[in-house]
């Protein structure tokens, strides 16, 4: 299964893109690139991701070129990214996520949503990311400078809580689903 997910993933989306791919490849080689059933919750998981999933990866990609992809993608998956958040970092409706704080919460953390790996894990925000910064190319030139802005801030923060998830996993706190 990971030969044909980092094919899929491994495109120039910039600096940012290619650590948080770096990053992941980490997390699955860290989990013996084990693909569990279990994943991260379906619930508010964007529907182009379901849909794609549900097909088997053969089913096309969405169509990005759309003008109304962006905004409702990213909506959806912000739902989603705030959705499978621990506990600890439980936000209410309408905030936004403020930087995770790990050196009160790392030995303590409940890291459990998080904690999937596989097809059905880390991959499919990867694919999320991935759509998401691919479909930048097709607005304008101003467009670009708000959405581009609004995509490194989930790239950002993806990435901060996969190092975190790291972090807490190479300190033997190993809980995900075997």
């Amino acid at each position: 299964w990971f030969k044909n997910a980092f094919s899929f993933l491994n495109i120039n989306l910039g600096p940012e893109y290619l650590q948080l791919v770096t990053r992941w490849i980490e997390l699955e080689r860290s989990t013996a690139w084990q693909s569990p059933r279990k994943g991260l919750t379906t619930d508010r998981r964007p529907e182009a991701l379901s849909r794609w999933q549900r097909k088997r990866y053969v089913n096309p990609e969405p169509n990005l070129s759309t003008p109304q992809f962006v905004a409702s993608f990213s909506e959806a998956f912000w739902q989603w990214w705030i959705l499978l958040q621990p506990k600890w970092r439980a936000i209410g409706p309408g905030e936004k996520l403020n930087p995770p704080d790990f050196q009160s919460t790392m030995c303590e953390s409940d890291w459990q949503p998080l904690d999937k790996r596989g097809i059905n894990g880390w991959f499919g925000l990867m694919v999320c990311l991935k759509w998401w910064g691919q479909a930048l190319i097709f607005r304008t030139v101003a467009e670009q400078v708000v959405l581009r802005n609004e995509w490194l801030r989930a790239i950002h923060d993806v990435s901060a809580m996969l190092d975190g998830l790291l972090a807490f996993r190479a300190a033997g706190n190993i809980i995900g689903t075997p």
